[in-house]
């Protein structure tokens, strides 16, 4: 009796498997049929045919337009070629991307370096080698230090030098000819690097430029404190050193050193003066 009502059970469990499955089955055909009968709305955006450099004017063969799924339409696109036509984009946008409104000047701001400095500053080129140029790894959207090395007069009348941290955080806008962001990590060595700065800033850099050697520190991107610095003289690099002059020149020589035999307890050690 028991095992007669045990099969039953099993065969209406069976008999419910079945039925459960066949309903799935019917309801996935039924909703690739409803998707088949409803292809998902699109809506154009227009997208960079080929990179775009910044600071350049962009022209209709420049660009192409693509159909994008309107759920995930990016909100500050463009939907026809002739709304980027001369617009200037103020980074380099690479082929395939979409155009944004944010990744352009404004209308009417003309195409060039100009077009590039922020209000209230100044574009301003100093030239690098491949040792100021941090070996060719300072490029377009780097920020930077610009270090001095100066010389004052002393009481004495003899020229002292010294380097001196004159800028900090300052943003590239070119390496040479180039505006635009600079996309493999090739490094590339330059001669000439346009800096902005504010018109102070511009004044320092003259000063700085007309008067003593220029250096660049790179900066990391997310780094932006200002730091106060004292400047360096020769004395800081010459902490325990004498200087013994040879006709016109100053030679740096070790101070002597005296050992002095320290004994305490059991214990025997050295210390020097």
């Amino acid at each position: 009796m028991r095992n007669q009502r045990a099969i039953i059970f099993l065969m209406l469990s069976a008999v419910c498997g079945l039925i459960t499955a066949y309903g799935v089955n019917l309801w996935v055909k039924s909703a690739e049929r409803a998707r088949a009968a409803s292809p998902i709305a699109t809506a154009p955006v227009v997208i960079a045919a080929r990179d775009l450099p910044a600071g350049a004017a962009i022209e209709a063969r420049l660009v192409d337009v693509s159909e994008w799924p309107v759920d995930y339409l990016p909100r500050g696109v463009f939907a026809d070629a002739a709304s980027v036509a001369d617009r200037v984009p103020h980074h380099t946008i690479a082929a395939g991307e979409p155009i944004f409104e944010n990744s352009l000047l404004p209308e009417g701001s003309g195409s060039g370096l100009s077009a590039m400095i922020d209000a209230n500053h100044r574009a301003m080129s100093v030239e690098v080698d491949a040792v100021v140029g941090v070996a060719g790894f300072v490029r377009p959207g780097s920020r930077v230090d610009v270090l001095a090395t100066l010389r004052d007069v002393k009481e004495k009348g003899r020229p002292v030098p010294y380097a001196r941290t004159i800028l900090q955080n300052i943003r590239v806008l070119a390496i040479d000819q180039s505006l635009g962001i600079q996309t493999d990590d090739e490094p590339r060595v330059a001669s000439v690097v346009t800096l902005q700065v504010n018109p102070e800033e511009a004044q320092i850099l003259a000063f700085g430029a007309a008067n003593g050697a220029l250096r660049l520190s790179l900066r990391n991107p997310i780094d932006s404190e200002f730091q106060i610095l004292p400047s360096t003289t020769p004395s800081d690099l010459m902490d325990g050193i004498e200087k013994l002059t040879v006709g016109r020149y100053e030679l740096p020589i070790e101070k002597p050193r005296i050992a002095i035999d320290e004994i305490r307890g059991s214990d025997l050690s050295k210390r020097f003066l």
